[in-house]
């Protein structure tokens, strides 16, 4: 997942997350200077912060009143330029508080950390509403500059009217006010997530059985004989995948499901009134009209039968899987009449077993942490021709590290690796792009974020699902380091339309599939490399589920479209969870079910979630050229990242994607996958 958030509440200053905090003058280096991200380090206090961060407000408001005062001939080295040393320096404070709110050790620095966003999304807005900004950007000739700038110019006078600059004083007035607002419900609705571990206990080991040998002995029991099970992400999923005790699945999905439930009802509720009272005082018909104005997809009504197509799709596949999974249940207890919710990974994993001889716990073995991180930089070396060194310098845990990405000797990028579990930490997997790069200016770093097994003296074995979670985010973050070659803040990184991020890193997964990748880091605790039979069985095994899973992501993409696009007065979420899950679902709804209270994309994505289904069909024809001329065809990767990944947002993605095929993009490859039916018994006897 790209972790973005709208330091505006929406569009024009989308940032990301940093961890810097020097004052903005002096953060600036030259490209091969490596400098060290101090944002979690050098502060004592959260006093301290809050002191640096007011410093970093009065700087950039400096800058801006100049900037706005400014009497003498628009042009780019007049107005482009200041404006652009205003977006870095608003990029990264914002980008540096953020990041400190979700991953610092200290719950007070976290809280600091998000108080200081909270102020600077504040002067954000307040520059994105400029009107005396606007009328300079607009003013500036820029019929004779590059491609590039032209289309920077181009969106950014788009997103300064999307904020209604261009309207009288009083709405500008009221867009900031409930921009102020939108932003601090946000990081309330993200706290409240972030803050709330359940936990399920039982009383014996005996009722762990199933559950992984290093599982179990991970989770001794205390001095009662109680063992706890949390919500977190290494404790759930192989829970729910691995548990024959179905009390104990269905206890913990329960929990699960009400993450931040009841406290995050309101504040929900809150948020889509606020954004839904912005987007009609911009002249749209509701929040999802006004946040698809800018995207690929462009409509509402667009995204929504897309999301309809896909689940029509996929339907028939996922039907025949559950058709299984109940033949499966009935095996267990002759009495079944419906496969539930907790089930379902269970269930499938039995299947797979069963059907396709794949033992998860088997293939778990071959994917020791280390190893896996050795693999994914090897993978990307060998594409892209990039190495990655160990960075010696400060980091926030001692569990981060940091490292180099070198290019023909020539530092190019900077990444933080931080992948291990630790309260308080932000709950799942994510790309934080801390800095853009600008050539001769700043190099461009980023953070992984994950909660992945390991760091704690473990072997850290991963789900192969787990595998794919990990390169799918390292895509974003090399994605960020080779699209770092722009002048333009704006248009520097991974900064495309926001309904393409994911598709670059979703065709990247493709690569974990795939043997000849796997074999250089599979390797058990014996040595031995992971059998090509294996990884085959995998393949084989592959597709079982994804109608099902499909199917569960478009009922999200339809929670997500619906709840900002009804009238927050009559709207019920209770009601529409119910409903979309009924509609969308093969499954019954379960009446514990609160999803909605801990479904972080409903702050940041808002109305957008169709994004990840959208950017598969996008991935699912990008790798047709892979396929089709070699998943290691070095001119192929070298195609794709200048043509895709280098171009950042200095074009339109759907160009930059015809750019790489020779052709627009369809989705037809992605549809024809889902259609393909549900195949078992493939494997070898």
């Amino acid at each position: 997942m790209q972790v973005k958030r709208f330091a505006t509440g929406f569009l024009l200053s989308a940032l990301l997350v940093s961890c810097s905090s020097l004052p903005l003058s002096d953060r600036l280096f030259e490209q091969n200077e490596p400098t060290p991200i101090v944002g979690l380090l050098q502060f004592e206090t959260p006093e301290a912060l809050k002191a640096a961060c007011s410093k970093d407000h009065e700087r950039i408001e400096k800058t801006f009143v100049e900037l706005t005062a400014f009497d003498g001939t628009p042009s780019v080295q007049s107005v482009l330029m200041p404006y652009n040393d205003i977006s870095v320096a608003l990029y990264e404070i914002d980008a540096a508080t953020f990041f400190v709110g979700n991953t610092h050790p200290d719950a007070e620095m976290r809280a600091a950390g998000l108080e200081c966003d909270q102020k600077i999304s504040d002067l954000a807005t307040r520059i994105s509403i400029s009107r005396p900004l606007y009328d300079l950007i607009g003013a500036v000739d820029v019929s004779q500059e590059d491609a590039a700038t032209q289309y920077f110019t181009q969106q950014l006078l788009r997103d300064f009217e999307l904020t209604g600059v261009n309207r009288d004083k009083e709405i500008r007035e009221k867009v900031r006010v409930l921009s102020d607002e939108i932003s601090k419900i946000g990081n309330t609705f993200r706290r409240n997530i972030s803050e709330d571990v359940r936990t399920v206990t039982v009383s014996s080991v005996e009722e762990l059985a199933g559950l992984p040998e290093d599982f179990i002995e991970n989770h001794p029991p205390d001095k009662n004989g109680n063992i706890a099970i949390t919500t977190e992400y290494p404790d759930y999923f192989p829970v729910m995948t691995y548990a024959h005790n179905d009390d104990l699945r269905r206890n913990l999905r329960r929990e699960a499901l009400q993450l931040a439930y009841p406290i995050n009802k309101p504040v929900l509720s809150e948020l889509i009134e606020k954004r839904h009272e912005l987007a009609t005082t911009l002249g749209f018909k509701n929040w999802a009209e006004f946040a698809l104005a800018d995207k690929m997809v462009g409509k509402p009504e667009r995204a929504q039968k897309f999301i309809d197509d896909i689940n029509e799709a996929a339907r028939g596949s996922a039907q025949d899987e559950l058709a299984l999974l109940l033949a499966r249940m009935k095996e267990i207890d002759p009495k079944a009449t419906k496969v539930q919710g907790w089930q379902v990974g269970y269930l499938n994993e039995l299947v797979r077993q069963e059907q396709y001889s794949i033992d998860a716990q088997e293939v778990r073995k071959y994917f020791q942490y280390d190893h896996v991180l050795d693999g994914v930089l090897k993978l990307t070396s060998d594409l892209f021709g990039v190495e990655f060194q160990p960075w010696d310098t400060e980091v926030w845990h001692e569990s981060v590290e940091a490292y180099q990405v070198i290019e023909k000797g020539k530092v190019i990028g900077l990444i933080y690796l931080d992948m291990h579990p630790r309260e308080g930490k932000y709950k799942h997997a994510g790309h934080f792009s801390v800095r853009r790069g600008i050539p001769g200016r700043q190099l461009p770093i980023s953070a992984l974020v994950t909660n992945f097994p390991g760091g704690d003296g473990t072997a850290g074995l991963m789900e192969h699902g787990q595998v794919e979670t990990f390169l799918h985010e390292f895509g974003h973050l090399i994605h960020n380091v080779f699209a770092g070659v722009h002048q333009w803040n704006d248009i520097s990184g991974n900064s495309m339309e926001r309904d393409f991020v994911e598709a670059p890193s979703q065709m990247l997964e493709e690569w974990v599939w795939d043997y000849d990748t796997l074999k250089t880091f599979a390797v058990n605790s014996a040595g031995e490399t992971i059998p090509e039979s294996l990884v085959e069985k995998m393949n084989n095994a592959r597709y079982f589920g994804q109608g099902i899973g499909t199917t569960g992501q478009t009922m999200l993409a339809a929670m997500s479209l619906g709840y900002y696009s009804r009238d927050p007065s009559v709207l019920d979420l209770d009601q529409l969870n119910e409903e979309m899950q009924n509609r969308y679902s093969v499954f019954e709804f379960d009446s514990d079910n609160y999803r909605y209270a801990s479904f972080g994309h409903l702050n940041g994505y808002s109305a957008y979630y169709y994004t990840y289904q959208w950017s598969l069909a996008i991935a699912s024809d990008m790798f047709s050229r892979f396929e089709d001329e070699g998943m290691r065809n070095k001119r192929v990767a070298r195609d794709y990242r200048r043509a895709v990944l280098a171009s950042g947002g200095s074009k339109p993605a759907d160009k930059a994607v015809e750019a790489f095929l020779g052709r627009p993009f369809t989705v037809d490859a992605y549809m024809q996958q889902l259609r393909r039916g549900v195949s078992v018994n493939t494997a070898e006897e």
